[in-house]
């Protein structure tokens, strides 16, 4: 979370988090959950889903 998807949604792009249970502890943090372009999956395979649902949403 922290090198990757809170970068991103402060650039204004989308963060997308998987959670996994072998993360590095300094990528600990807090999952922006109040973030509009946040979202978490429960792994990869739900990827395409979610993106076809953000493109359709506008």
């Amino acid at each position: 979370l922290k090198s990757d998807v809170v970068p991103a949604i402060d650039a204004g792009g989308w963060g997308v988090h998987v959670p996994h249970e072998l993360t590095w502890v300094l990528e600990h943090v807090e999952p922006p959950r109040a973030a509009p372009r946040f979202r978490q999956i429960a792994d990869l395979g739900e990827l395409p889903r979610l993106i076809e649902s953000i493109v359709s949403s506008g």
